[in-house]
């Protein structure tokens, strides 16, 4: 499952990829995926999320 909302300015990302059974379809985050994490010296965080086949499924920018 995987999702990412934003409240108040606060940034949260589920992500349970560890490739057990979908009980969800992709509409509401059922697919199996992997997410990559990049920090800049600037503080800035880059999250980039792809299913399977390498298919970017959501990027999100996250200031410090």
């Amino acid at each position: 499952m995987y999702n990412s909302s934003s409240y108040k300015g606060l940034t949260q990302i589920i992500t349970g990829g560890a490739g057990a059974r979908l009980h969800t379809g992709p509409e509401k985050g059922g697919f199996h995926h992997y997410v990559i994490v990049d920090v800049k010296d600037s503080g800035i965080c880059e999250i980039t999320t792809k299913d399977i086949e390498g298919k970017v499924k959501d990027n999100l920018v996250v200031n410090k």
